[in-house]
């Protein structure tokens, strides 16, 4: 505890000091605030307030100043702009200050409007126009008649676009009314571009401002957002500042790693919205004996969690091993009971039972075993006796309580599946547990499930694990040949380059990727009991050209890394979600495997 004390003393100092700083709002105050932040609301509060407590503030007001400036140089009149940003990126809020602003000027009257798809359009924009003054419309949300746009029902568009071109210039004899301001998102843009007369009306003459941040500035912004709720959190009631004291070295390394990895996928609307959500969930189920354990306690408090989770929240689930055309569906069954094997014996097993997915019933043949292992630390990772041996006569899955780089971890991973291994590592976020231990016990293992993503990763890593005993499964029943092995191998690819690409933060090696390829290939040949093919480096670099060419990533200026961007990470979840288009990755996948091969692996 000393240890974990020392480290995040100053920035526990710094959180403190925010505190003080805040200590000028009354409790409704920040609580209007963090509320509006959880619910992804706009605060209505004065811009100074929002200065002093919002993140990355810069921006937002910098594009608040230019749009301002443009409306007043066209003297409120005849002007569109469009603010283009993702959702999260703080469009709406950026709006509701506009609005504020405008109405402080006096010399335009700024109305906000806000479209669903009951919306009267010519109505909600024509209200209000008789007034003498310019009129400025902030028009919100018209990503919401997008899907009316997909059906052909343009009507509602049409209007918008009739409007805001009455608004804006006017007619013969009337001249134009005022300004409009569109709150969009990038699909609501790309979208009305690529409609020839929506675009003419609406964009082609129009003022753009973006609101986005890079991966960096979106990161830097959550760990500031991060001290900042806290420090919200130590002013709003002496309880919670009490209980922040005590808790600080556990929960803010979580909310700094959550921060960080929600930056690659999430705007800052989201990460905030998240962070509040952590804090105070955490902050109303810590114990009043709650301790944060030493270094040589937190290896046996983890592994019991953990284990606990398993048996209650995690006990049984069904899962799918999809190689090819094929699915096979089962049911993952934990069992404290222990494999013995050789001397080493795992933390626990899981059966694997074939299951009905329109019943919802376990079948009655149990398929395979598979070890679990629970290590703290990175002692495994180079002493590996244990999991080698527990390899010989079963597939093994580990938990990885550590902060170990995922790309090290990766390396290891894919070492010992080379030949086929059935070996898989599903890292845990020590912060995570640890945070875990402070809570009750009834909110505990609910904490895990919902925060430690279990129930996505679980059955994507015995997934797998299974492909060798779906193929040799496969074999037994319907005898297999070399072009359906491919088949499932590139299959197996597919799957194994999604999983290992969804924990990468930035880039991801080549020499990783190429180990991930020949592993997944091993192990779909190893079920058949046949050797697998060599793989010349050619086919292997091939293989992932083909992630660069559906916009997985690209290949770093040295060649040596994939490096990933949030649109990439967009792409990777796309092509996970959607059969089709992951069908068709898998078949250019094994057109590559099958022209490549060096070496016949069946006669």
């Amino acid at each position: 505890m000393t240890e974990l004390f020392s480290e995040y003393w100053p920035i526990l100092k710094e959180v403190r000091s925010l505190a003080e700083n805040f200590g000028k709002y009354k409790p409704t105050t920040i609580r209007e605030v963090l509320t509006s932040w959880a619910d992804r609301r706009p605060v209505e509060a004065p811009l100074s307030v929002m200065e002093d407590l919002f993140v990355s503030i810069g921006p937002l007001k910098e594009t608040l100043n230019l749009i301002l400036r443009y409306l007043r140089d066209r003297d409120w009149r005849g002007a569109i702009v469009r603010v283009v940003g993702e959702y999260g990126s703080g469009k709406t809020q950026l709006g509701r200050v506009l609005l504020r602003s405008i109405r402080k000027e006096r010399e335009a009257e700024p109305r906000f409007i806000s479209i669903d798809p009951l919306t009267d359009v010519r109505h909600a924009l024509v209200e209000g126009m008789s007034i003498n003054a310019p009129v400025v419309l902030v028009v919100d949300e018209v990503d919401q008649l997008l899907r009316d746009l997909e059906r052909g029902k343009r009507g509602k568009l049409e209007d918008l676009a009739d409007m805001i071109r009455l608004i804006t210039e006017g007619s013969y004899s009337s001249p134009a009314k005022g300004s409009v301001i569109l709150l969009l998102s990038k699909r609501a843009q790309e979208t009305l571009m690529s409609d020839r007369s929506l675009a003419n009306r609406l964009l082609e003459r129009s003022r753009m401002f973006r609101l986005s941040m890079s991966d960096e500035e979106r990161e830097k912004a959550g760990l500031e957002a991060a001290k900042k709720i806290l420090a919200l959190w130590m002013i709003y009631s002496k309880n919670h500042a009490y209980l922040l004291e005590r808790i600080f070295p556990a929960l803010y390394p979580l909310m700094e790693r959550v921060a960080k990895d929600l930056a690659l996928t999430r705007e800052i609307g989201g990460i905030v919205k998240n962070l509040v959500d952590l804090s105070e969930e955490v902050l109303a189920n810590v114990r009043e004996d709650a301790t944060i354990p030493s270094k040589v306690e937190e290896g046996v408090v983890v592994e019991s969690l953990l284990r606990e989770f398993l048996s209650k929240e995690m006990r049984n689930f069904p899962f799918r091993v999809r190689l090819g055309e094929e699915k096979l569906d089962y049911i993952a069954i934990f069992s404290e009971e222990r494999l013995a094997v050789n001397g080493a014996i795992s933390d626990g097993q899981f059966l694997i039972w074939t299951y009905d997915p329109p019943s919802g019933r376990r079948g009655d043949r149990l398929v395979e075993r598979i070890g679990v292992e629970f290590k703290f630390g990175e002692y495994w990772m180079s002493s590996r006796d244990q999991i080698l041996r527990l390899l010989e006569s079963h597939p093994l899955l580990l938990f990885s309580i550590t902060d170990t780089d995922p790309e090290e971890l990766s390396e290891v991973e894919v070492e010992i599946r080379r030949g086929g291994r059935p070996f898989a590592v599903l890292p845990v976020n020590p912060s995570l547990m640890r945070v875990t231990h402070l809570l009750k016990r009834e909110a505990a293992l609910t904490f895990i499930k919902e925060r430690g993503n279990f129930e996505i990763d679980l059955p994507e890593v015995l997934s797998q694990l299974m492909i060798p005993s779906t193929v040799s499964q496969s074999v037994e029943e319907a005898g297999i040949d070399r072009d359906t092995l491919l088949r499932k191998a590139s299959s197996a690819i597919l799957s194994s380059l999604i999983r290992e690409l969804k924990r990468v933060k930035t880039y991801k090696r080549i020499p990783t990727l190429s180990n991930v390829i020949v592993a997944s290939v091993d192990s779909v040949f190893k079920g058949a009991r046949v050797e697998a093919p060599s793989m010349s480096p050619g086919t292997v670099n091939m293989v992932i050209r083909i992630l660069v060419r559906e916009g997985i990533g690209r290949i770093s200026d040295t060649g040596k890394s994939l490096v990933l961007n949030k649109e990439a990470r967009f792409v990777l979840e796309e092509v996970g979600r959607d059969e089709e288009r992951r069908r068709n990755v898998e078949l250019v996948i094994y057109d590559v495997l099958s022209k490549g091969m060096v070496k016949e692996a069946l006669s």
